[in-house]
């Protein structure tokens, strides 16, 4: 059944009662429910309920009527122009909240006393429907804001199993994306909310939510489904959005890296140092990923936090357990790729050396003869030092 029943039941029933097609939009003349129709929708509503949206051209010819200021019936007149037949129009306003609008197709414009009164008693009535789906939306969002809050906070575990439970996602694995415009936050508040707000509607539901901070908006998407749009396309679809809603100053995007729901602390961490990143280092454009920052994750926490997260991820799985070649890969890099240098300095044979090098590629994904690699994984292994994660024996130095 649809989200809207209790509207598709007032419509229903009103269509049969007053032998017309009836049909509730919303604030912006979006299609949320219609009747069944007895002849064929003429063509301007035919193209709202293919699209569940209305024409710029429409729109305005609607709200030139006074629509949005009436407090009962409004009549609009035939537009051939457009396609539309004559109409009444019955604003849905309750608590002097406006919520939407009743359309009712009146093509021999006849439509007056009895039955008109009965559509403006329905009209009242989905009103409040209305008004009831608000309410509850809003509740629903403050819970939703308050788990999330607490995702991305202290309290991750129970957070990701709400989240999941109570219905808000449906994820294992997620990524944030984190939105931050250059100008005084205050400028760009509104901006960026509408933003999220608009690519929240263009992912399906449960798949992805969004988070306000105090200087930063986040998204958080699921990865579950392959043909998903990816975080990157929905990274520049949020900044198109920022800057058709007037976000102030250069409005940038980044991506943090793929963690199970629970972790999505550490993604939400990652994608606000990538923006960072990209603030500061003009290769990067308006969105960078973390995953593809190379040496800048590492620069982006020094020297705060030198966790696993800081250093090169081929450089983690090398000092787990492989202390030989973290010794020949720091011998190695101290003298700036000199082979037989190293061979002298670590009393090994060159073909050995060689293999030993292979070796640290193969574990590392990095490539030796790339400075960008090279510069990581020599950082990274002074950071290890640093948080007191040397290899286990050296001849470096």
């Amino acid at each position: 059944m649809s989200t809207h029943a209790p509207l598709q039941i007032i419509v229903d029933s009103l269509a049969a009662d007053i032998g017309r097609d009836v049909a509730i939009d919303d604030r912006q003349i979006r299609w949320l429910v219609h009747s069944p129709h007895a002849s064929p929708p003429d063509p301007a509503r035919m193209r709202s309920i293919l699209t569940r949206r209305i024409s710029e051209e429409a729109l305005q010819w609607a709200r030139a009527f006074g629509i949005e200021e009436a407090d009962g019936p409004v009549r609009l007149p035939p537009n051939p122009d457009i396609g539309a037949e004559a109409r009444v129009c019955i604003p849905l306003r309750t608590r002097g909240v406006l919520l939407g609008f009743m359309f009712i197709v009146d093509p021999d414009q006849t439509l007056d006393g009895e039955p008109l009164a009965r559509a403006e008693d329905a009209a009242q009535e989905a009103a409040h429907v209305l008004y009831r789906e608000r309410r509850l939306r809003e509740l629903e969002r403050e819970r939703e804001r308050w788990l999330l809050t607490h995702l991305f906070g202290d309290d991750p575990e129970e957070a990701a199993r709400a989240l999941n439970d109570e219905g808000f996602l449906e994820a294992g694995r997620v990524a944030v994306l984190a939105v931050r415009a250059d100008a005084e936050p205050s400028r760009s508040e509104l901006a960026i909310g509408a933003a999220l707000e608009r690519l929240r509607r263009m992912v399906p539901q449960r798949r992805g939510l969004e988070h306000r901070q105090a200087d930063h908006g986040a998204f958080l998407v699921a990865l579950d489904d392959p043909a998903a749009t990816s975080p990157r396309e929905l990274a520049e679809r949020l900044l198109e959005f920022a800057d058709e809603e007037g976000a102030a100053g250069v409005t940038r995007v980044g991506i943090g890296g793929a963690q199970p729901l629970a972790g999505a602390r550490r993604s939400h961490r990652q994608a606000c140092d990538a923006v960072g990143v990209a603030a500061r280092v003009p290769r990067f454009g308006r969105v960078a990923a973390w995953d593809e920052l190379g040496v800048y994750r590492t620069l982006s926490r020094f020297p705060d936090e030198l966790d696993d997260d800081a250093l090169h991820p081929g450089l983690v799985e090398l000092l787990r357990d492989h202390d030989a070649l973290v010794e020949t890969l720091e011998a190695y890099l101290d003298r700036a790729g000199d082979a037989k240098a190293t061979a002298e300095a670590l009393s090994l044979h060159r073909a050995t050396l060689y293999y030993r090098l292979q070796r640290i590629e193969e574990i590392t994904g990095a490539r030796l003869k790339v400075g960008e690699d090279r510069l990581a994984l020599h950082l990274g292994l002074h950071l290890a030092r640093l948080r007191g994660q040397p290899p286990k024996s050296t001849a470096a130095g």
